[in-house]
């Protein structure tokens, strides 16, 4: 082979083999930026909009950055494929093009961004305002109902052991961080965590109990008041007397504590060892406070701590709180007997409405005096005042009896004819009194709480994914009724009228 064949050789296998590798580089997969986009969109000025996109190609740690087109300091994202959590507040009206970059594989992409000072007048209801999200840590969801104070403030618990107040554009106004406990009874993970409903009281203190951490009092400003660290596990909301006195459940008995903290009576069961109180107390219009037990029994208590009557349902238990009529009749939801039941302010069985499957959620009441209760199985009832059925509707949950429509939480009801209840399929339903559909809400997570209507037409609820969603609403406030939502007002009380 003469030199000049072997150069020709040489240079076929080199071209060869570069082909090769320029087609192997083209099948192996390269990042690549897709959905890149700004929730809520349009967004009112001086609230949080939150970027997401998706990042795939890669499984390497990638940083980006995100420039939100307003003039502000870019962010830095350290890890992109983590980065769709990204929060930013536009300050002034304007459309903006947000810009994410990928500078390690020389790859932009951006988004438009409409920042408008109110909403359209025109805007539909069920259209989302504006989100807040939480931290993220293990087991961060949130199943605090929000309880609404003087001022607008909306003030509620995470999983991310933090009590949080928001003002009504989104912003935050403060947080507070809780502790994790010692408490042996309780799953260590869960300690600390603010799962509970707060409830606010007339001088605007506002009562958060802590799993495994005990009762916070708080000022409206957030300065902690007092603390009581060897309260029990607290997962259920308190309940707020006239006077000021704080009724929680703290597992096996029910505490009344005084505005100062102080322990004014305790109650205990003598008669078994394993009473548990699964549900937050609530408060007649006669100062009776009223807690459903675990073991088949509802009671009633003198403001004094004195029992006042005990109601027994041998083979049922309750875990959801009562609701009261406007007449003073007691309803509440059995867990094993999936029944409904009534029962006089004198503890005498009214009626009793029975629906198949357990009841999770607690009532509420609508302006004619209907009871709207729902089951395990996403199946939301109207039953008139007399215990008859008025209608049904079913959200068409599976089998399971943790289905993806099992509603959990109070339906809360509007004073423009509307009620609002969440799910586990992640959606906030809105129907008509009459029991028809109005409109649906999605979220990427299970809300497992009741909302509240401000009186600026928002409703504010939160979801397992650690966010509280505000939504316009055509409703300005609560039903005018004995108990329209969750502890009966928008401050979470559990007092009647």
């Amino acid at each position: 082979m003469t030199l000049l064949e072997r150069l020709a050789r040489r240079l076929v296998l080199a071209c060869t083999i570069a082909a090769t590798t320029l087609a192997f580089a083209a099948n192996v997969a390269q990042p690549a930026i897709t959905a890149f986009r700004a929730n809520p969109e349009p967004v009112l000025a001086g609230t949080t909009t939150t970027y997401a996109w998706t990042l795939t190609g890669t499984s390497a740690t990638v940083a980006c950055t995100l420039d939100p087109g307003d003039g502000t300091p870019t962010v830095n994202v350290p890890d992109c494929a983590q980065g769709p959590t990204t929060q930013h507040a536009y300050s002034a009206p304007g459309t903006y093009t947000a810009t994410l970059d990928l500078p390690a594989a020389g790859l932009k992409t951006t988004t438009h961004v409409t920042v408008v000072k109110t909403l359209p007048t025109n805007a539909k209801p069920g259209t989302l305002e504006w989100k807040y999200q939480t931290g993220f840590i293990y087991q961060s969801y949130i199943y605090s109902s929000p309880a609404l104070g003087k001022d607008g403030s909306i003030v509620f618990g995470s999983g991310d052991r933090h009590i949080y107040a928001l003002r009504p554009d989104g912003t935050l106004t403060w947080k507070v961080a809780t502790h994790k406990g010692n408490n042996p009874r309780e799953v260590p993970y869960a300690s600390g965590m603010a799962y509970a409903s707060p409830s606010i009281g007339a001088d605007g203190t506002i009562y958060a109990p802590v799993v495994g951490d005990g009762l916070y009092a708080l000022s409206p400003d957030g300065t902690p008041k007092w603390h009581d660290p060897t309260q029990e596990i607290l997962d259920r909301a308190a309940a707020i007397g006239a006077d000021g006195t704080v009724y929680l459940v703290p597992l096996r008995h029910l505490d009344a504590i005084h505005p100062d903290g102080s322990l004014a009576w305790s109650f205990q069961d003598p008669h078994s060892a394993d009473f548990t109180l699964e549900s937050a107390p609530v408060i007649g219009n006669d100062g009776t406070i009223y807690e459903a037990s675990e073991h088949d029994a509802i009671y009633a208590f003198n403001p004094d701590g004195a029992v006042k009557w005990h109601y027994r349902i041998p083979g049922d238990t309750f875990s959801s709180s009562p609701a009261i009529g406007g007449d003073g009749t007691l309803y509440v939801g059995g867990h094993d007997l999936h029944t409904l039941y009534a029962i006089t302010p004198g503890g005498k069985l009214k009626w009793k409405f029975e629906a198949g499957r357990n009841f999770e959620a607690p009532p509420s009441i609508g302006p004619d005096g209907t009871v709207y209760v729902a089951n395990d199985v996403g199946i939301l009832y109207a039953i008139n005042p007399d215990g008859t059925l008025k209608w049904q509707q079913s959200l068409e949950a599976g089998p399971d009896r943790y289905g993806p429509h099992m509603i959990r939480d109070t339906a809360t009801i509007g004073n423009n004819g509307i009620l609002y209840v969440g799910s586990d399929d992640g959606t906030l339903y809105a129907f008509h009194l009459d029991g028809t559909p109005a409109w649906s809400f999605h979220t990427p997570k299970p809300i497992e709480s009741a909302p509240v209507i401000a009186s600026n037409g928002t409703l504010y609820v939160t979801s397992t994914s650690g966010a509280l969603y505000a939504i316009h609403v055509t409703a300005t406030g609560l039903a005018n009724s004995a108990w329209p939502k969750f502890q009966n007002n928008n401050r979470n009380t559990g007092r009647a009228r």
